[in-house]
């Protein structure tokens, strides 16, 4: 049973580094950064100064490539129907309504199974 469950969790993550490769180098790399994703999580700051660009500008690549996740969790296979149960609805509609930095951090969040108020404070 506690298999199974690795085997579930490998599985939902790999479905998710599939997902990061269908976006740019540029949005996967930040994602993978700011995220935390296979390792330490930076700041926007951080971020910037490793491509050498501004804050709003790492900003816009990673809102941009959480609206192409969002659109793949809701439009594609097998993504649609893996993560169907794990995503806040409500939540997907406010993202693409609203358009909103925090709202796409909160869904990423979401996505990934990251404490939320964990994730807030570091």
């Amino acid at each position: 049973m506690f298999s199974d469950v690795l085997d579930k969790e490998e599985d939902r993550m790999n479905l998710i580094r599939d997902m990061l490769k269908t976006l740019t180098k540029r949005e996967e790399n930040v994602l993978r950064l700011y995220f935390g994703i296979n390792g330490k999580r930076s700041s926007l700051e951080e971020i910037g100064m490793d491509y050498d660009l501004t804050v709003n500008t790492i900003r816009k690549v990673k809102n941009k490539g959480v609206l192409k996740m969002i659109h793949r969790v809701t439009k594609y296979e097998p993504f649609i129907f893996y993560f169907s149960s794990d995503v806040d609805k409500d939540l997907l509609k406010r993202c693409i309504d609203e358009r909103k930095s925090k709202l796409f951090d909160e869904f990423m969040v979401k996505l990934l199974k990251i404490d939320w108020e964990e994730w807030v404070l570091k």
